[in-house]
């Protein structure tokens, strides 16, 4: 296997990378102000990989395991931060 050229080069990259940074650090702000313990940080960027376990079984399982729960682990918080849509 060859190892290709990435596909954006330039000053389009580090601008990408800068993007990246800075919503990092605006994500660790914001955690930081809401003084819950820092363990759960890495814990809920790790919590969709654990669904992966199911694929141990074997495909099958393994896509249900996963698909139910990202499909409630990780819809449920946005949700909650969404602003409520009623129109009455």
């Amino acid at each position: 296997m060859t190892d290709q050229a990435p596909a954006v080069t330039g000053k389009p990259l580090r601008w990408l990378q800068l993007d990246g940074l800075v919503l990092l650090a605006a994500a660790l702000i914001l955690f930081a102000s809401t003084h819950q313990p820092w363990w759960l940080v890495p814990a809920v960027i790790l919590l969709p990989d654990l669904f992966m376990l199911g694929y141990l079984r074997d495909t099958r399982v393994g896509a249900a395991v996963y698909n139910s729960g990202t499909r409630t682990c990780c819809r449920r918080p946005c949700r909650w931060s969404a602003p409520s849509a009623t129109t009455r």
